[in-house]
């Protein structure tokens, strides 16, 4: 039999709802010579009676039991088992295109890459039932698409690429440089050391613009929101400052490394304060490494505050000094963005809202609408292209409607950016500044 040449790894626990769409998204493939490995880590919600049907039904599918519910040790096994000469992992709760791996296949070979990955297009379903879909770009611009490159030339790699899952990775190139994922229980963080690993040995990489994964963000029981990260997070990270590097410039994996240390940090112990978690013996332990880890790379300058914003240095700063303060000062933010929600809430009542701005602040403003059950009528967009169409099921409308058709309905702005332009807009058009709201 001929080998395959894309090993597609699927690691999964308990994703019942989810398992057919992203199965038949991975079977239904173009590309020819695919293995598909799924390994199960104890589903006992139907999720593996699902699997078995598919393995039953297609002779490329080879079901897999993993003995600990580790995202590290399923997707590690699939490596292992692989007879591909490429391997990918597909999230059983997400969901790819059906050309995904017959283009990487073919850009990985005509290029000889040690990786390549596609960008990729969040989503959630909204209470009315449409699909509301988000761009994940590694690349602000389209210059570094379609090219070859490495972390060494273009080192903000390490804080752009963060996702295992949209990629296509040569398997001898991993086996040759031991870039494996970390088999602690659970699945948060553990693709940090993949991702980094294989961003400092790589050194023929390639990123496409293609919109080929999709990625779910509507999952409740996604590890990604749960508040027990930071001690996940600190296992990946004490991992990784132990072990020995043979890339070719260890100064800048370490830099980098630290870097996005800092980002971790303050997310996860952010998310410890919101969920309102009492600190377990774990969890303080791991909040004292990582302030003295980075406490001593900002005295020893490898890390200073050219390498992040203004305001996430500040507050790295505050929360290494004084865990304390940082907390009232969060608390004191969140209050404050409370009040302004609750003015909001007041201003609207029960009423319709019109949102003007389709853009990515209008996505946002429809979010918060959608949580909070607030009705929106119709968006307005000063685009005439984007007139009487549809955004996500609601009429785009010209601004003139706005003394129209839906003259007693009040306009709320996406964006604080253009907040004052839209005002005056709207005033020189005779709207009464009582009808116009801000978006938080």
């Amino acid at each position: 039999m001929t080998e395959p040449f894309v090993t597609v790894i699927m690691p999964s626990l308990n994703v019942k709802k989810y398992i057919r769409e992203c199965m038949d998204s991975v079977v239904g493939q173009s590309l020819q010579g695919l293995e598909i490995l799924c390994i199960d880590a104890g589903s006992t919600d139907g999720t593996l009676e699902i699997l078995e049907e598919y393995a039953r039904s297609d002779k490329r599918i080879i079901l897999h039991h993993s003995t600990m519910k580790s995202y590290g040790q399923q997707i590690n096994m699939g490596v292992n088992l692989a007879k591909g000469k490429y391997v990918a992992v597909v999230e059983t709760d997400d969901y790819i295109d059906n050309h995904m791996y017959e283009t990487l296949y073919g850009i990985a070979e005509e290029n000889q890459l040690d990786y390549v990955k596609a960008d990729f297009m969040g989503f959630l379903e909204l209470r009315s039932g449409q699909i509301y879909f988000d761009k994940g770009r590694v690349w602000p611009d389209d210059g570094l698409y379609r090219k070859v490159l490495s972390a060494e030339e273009y080192p903000k790699l390490y804080i752009r690429d963060v996702n295992i899952w949209k990629g296509l990775y040569n398997r001898n190139f991993l086996l040759e440089h031991e870039i494996r994922l970390n088999e602690t229980p659970g699945a948060a963080f553990q693709d940090i050391g993949f991702c980094h690993l294989l961003l400092a040995y790589a050194r023929r990489a390639m990123y496409i613009k293609d919109m080929l994964y999709f990625y779910r963000r509507d999952n409740e029981a996604s590890s990604s929101a749960k508040p027990y990260g930071i001690c996940f997070a600190y296992q990946e990270y004490k991992r990784l400052c132990s072990i020995p590097m043979k890339c070719k410039n260890t100064k800048l994996f370490y830099h980098y490394l630290y870097v996005r240390m800092i980002y971790v940090f303050i997310g996860e112990y952010e998310k410890l304060l919101l969920f309102g978690v009492k600190l377990t013996q774990e969890s303080s332990e791991a909040i004292r490494w990582f302030q003295t880890v980075l406490y001593q790379q900002i005295e020893e300058k490898e890390i200073t505050s050219g390498d992040v914003d203004e305001k996430t240095w500040n507050k790295l700063r505050l929360l290494i000094n004084c865990e304390d303060k940082f907390a009232a000062e969060w608390y004191k933010d969140q209050k404050e963005k409370e009040k302004l929600k609750k003015e909001l809430f007041k201003r609207i009542g029960t009423e319709q809202i019109i949102i003007f701005g389709c853009g990515y602040y209008g996505g946002r403003s429809l979010l918060f609408c959608d949580k909070h059950n607030i009705s929106i009528a119709a968006f307005c967009d000063n685009d005439p292209c984007l007139w009487e169409r549809q955004y996500y099921g609601y009429q785009v409308c010209r601004p003139i409607e706005l003394t129209t058709t839906y003259s007693n309905i009040k306009i709320m702005i996406s964006s604080s950016k253009y907040e004052r332009a839209i005002r005056m807009q709207l005033a020189d058009m005779g709207i009464n500044e009582e009808r116009v709201l801000l978006f938080l």
